[in-house]
């Protein structure tokens, strides 16, 4: 389902199909700076304590580039999300450069604070240039680029994401996120 999360009494219909057991995972995926979406939904509905009783866990994403926006983001969800019952994961886009090159990050009070707090740092694989602008322009998840038809996505570029996943899948794994993620 599809929500338009900064309408008041938007997540409502989520709030309930939680209730209904509709699913055992709910991703919501909001702008960077989404924790303020996720704040404000707290103090509307409850939406985190409530799910939070009802057995779901909340688990927010922050992705990286070596900029000290993309820290000051994560630095601003930390804040946001603090006594709250969310799990919280870095995710350094090495697209931006190898895992040496985020030193805004890694010498950071707020990766500290990450730490502290129990959440996690994982690192996400390259995906080549050509193939992203691609799924772009096509507006295509990653998931639906693997079986995109050919005038669509060419095969290379497919295989590429269909590598990419799987190198993230691993990644993921390898951040020991199995109990963070779809609790």
């Amino acid at each position: 389902m599809k929500l338009a999360l900064f309408t008041l009494g938007s997540a409502d219909v989520l709030l309930d199909a939680m209730e209904a057991r509709k699913a055992q995972v709910f991703l919501i995926d909001v702008a960077a700076g989404g924790s303020k979406t996720l704040q404000d939904l707290e103090n509307d509905i409850g939406l985190i304590s409530e799910a939070a009783a009802m057995g779901y866990g909340f688990t927010v994403v922050s992705v990286l580039s070596r900029i000290k926006d993309s820290v000051n983001l994560l630095k601003l969800t930390l804040g946001m999300t603090e006594g709250l019952a969310v799990d919280v994961i870095a995710v350094r886009n090495l697209y931006f450069g190898d895992d040496g090159q985020f030193a805004l990050f890694d010498e950071s009070m707020t990766k500290q604070r990450l730490i502290e707090r129990g959440g996690r740092v994982v690192d996400m694989p390259i995906l080549f240039a050509n193939t992203y602008e691609i799924l772009d322009r096509q507006n295509l998840p990653f998931s639906t680029a693997v079986s995109a038809p050919t005038s669509v996505v060419p095969r290379a570029h497919r295989t590429r994401v269909y590598k990419w996943l799987q190198a993230l899948d691993e990644a993921l794994l390898d951040g020991d996120l199995q109990g963070v993620l779809g609790r």
